[in-house]
């Protein structure tokens, strides 16, 4: 069957939430690599303000890289309702 060599042992339906958990990860992975990266580089700025240029405007980029952040926090936030919701294990 097609959806065995995709690397899904159950039928097809098995195969899309498996591919949309995959999508979801990898998605989560990137935004909160953005907010880190973000977060370093506004520490870097505001620890070491020699690290731009003497002709480069600071507050400038201090506030685009707190948009960055600001963008892939919010971001991570929508997407982590995607998540299927865990079962609690008592019943409840």
């Amino acid at each position: 069957m097609i959806y065995n060599l995709l690397g899904s042992s159950g039928p097809p339906h098995c195969f899309l939430v498996n591919y949309m958990e995959q999508r979801i990860e990898s998605l989560k992975r990137q935004y909160e690599s953005k907010v880190i990266e973000s977060d370093e580089n506004i520490k870097l700025l505001l620890n070491n303000p020699m690290v731009l240029s003497d002709h480069s405007d600071i507050n400038k980029e201090i506030d685009r890289w707190l948009s960055i952040k600001d963008s892939n926090y919010s971001k991570l936030q929508h997407l982590l309702n995607y998540l299927p919701k865990e079962e609690k294990k008592d019943g409840s």
